[in-house]
């Protein structure tokens, strides 16, 4: 029983850091575009 838990807590801790790695690349993508963008108009 302990094993199982072990194992669905650490599938969980690796599914959370994909996701949150995502989010941080699309926030970079972001500000990056949203930069070249504002650098571009001025």
């Amino acid at each position: 029983m302990l094993g199982i838990i072990t194992a669905v807590l650490s599938i969980s801790m690796d599914v959370a850091i994909e996701y949150l790695q995502h989010c941080k690349l699309l926030i970079l993508l972001m500000i990056n575009i949203r930069s070249n963008l504002s650098n571009l108009l001025h």
